[in-house]
């Protein structure tokens, strides 16, 4: 659970930087953490 809750963190710290992948995450939420390498979530 943890290496997940880093990945997520990971992910989030990169949306803040890249807005164009906020843009996605937020209109896709499903596919966007699989592409992170977080297929569970």
């Amino acid at each position: 659970m943890t290496e997940l809750k880093n990945k997520l963190a990971e992910l989030v710290a990169a949306c803040w930087k890249d807005e164009g992948l906020k843009t996605r995450f937020m209109a896709d939420p499903g596919s966007v953490p699989n592409e992170h390498g977080m297929e569970d979530v």
